[in-house]
């Protein structure tokens, strides 16, 4: 039985290793990759915002942080993100509704009008 317990707790620390290597879903820039979405944020704005990608109420993923003047890119890998309107916000401003397809890279200014997204070709 004590033998069947710490074959147990081993396959349990090989899976908790293995999880904590793993590519996360959202992170900063590693460059586009074909199944996901690149997003560059430009921040105007004289403080630091909270990027969030949306898409209808069930889904809604913090990517991160901007800080003022600052430009940052984030990839994301969601199946959810793509053949549906996402759209992406930052403290209240939206970046309008987009249709992505994996391997877009998104272009956001936010600060300066109107505040909308681009999708650059790829």
């Amino acid at each position: 039985m004590r033998c069947r317990w710490w074959i147990l707790i081993g396959g349990l620390a090989l899976a908790g290793a293995a999880c904590a290597h793993r590519s996360p879903a959202a992170s900063g820039a590693n460059g586009p990759q074909a199944d996901s979405v690149m997003l560059h944020v430009t921040n105007h704005l004289a403080r630091q915002l909270v990027v969030l990608a949306t898409a209808g109420p069930a889904h809604n993923v913090r990517m991160g942080y901007v800080d003022p003047g600052a430009t940052k890119d984030f990839v994301a890998r969601f199946a959810w993100l793509f053949g549906r309107g996402v759209q992406f916000e930052a403290d209240g401003i939206r970046s309008g509704y987009l249709t992505l397809t994996p391997g877009d890279i998104v272009d956001w200014q936010i600060g300066e009008p109107p505040n909308l997204a681009t999708i650059r070709s790829h």
